[in-house]
């Protein structure tokens, strides 16, 4: 019989959390290379700095943009979503039209479906 090893679960006391965002803070370590030297992962370096409130430690990401960029981009948007509703409208009609099809072939007798293919093998066989 196998037994599953139990994952080992670490916590950090606090004075290691801080200890480890201060030397980051004071620029000794990057957060890559404090988690590579303490064996924590980054993610939880991150939920650190934002629960000790260093958020000045993370890099700020600014976006710059043209003039027109940001109305072109809503006009895309809007484009997009105009051709979803588009290609929902006629998946729909076609689904619409499928079925009325198989109730006019079920009203008219036709039982067996012929493909459009069947004609050319009849043929050929002759």
């Amino acid at each position: 019989m196998y037994f599953q090893e139990a994952k080992v679960r670490v916590q950090f006391s606090e004075a290691f959390r801080l200890k480890v965002l201060d030397e980051i803070r004071k620029k000794h370590y990057t957060v890559a290379e404090a988690s590579a030297l303490y064996g924590v992962s980054s993610k939880s370096i991150y939920q650190w700095i934002r629960k000790y409130g260093y958020e000045e430690m993370v890099a700020k990401t600014v976006r710059v943009e043209l003039k027109g960029e940001v109305t072109m981009n809503k006009k895309l948007q809007k484009e997009n979503t105009d051709l979803k509703d588009a290609v929902s409208k006629l998946t729909l009609e076609n689904i619409c039209l499928k079925a009325e099809l198989e109730v006019y072939k079920q009203h008219a007798g036709i039982t067996q479906k012929k493909s459009s293919f069947s004609g050319l093998s009849n043929s050929s066989e002759k």
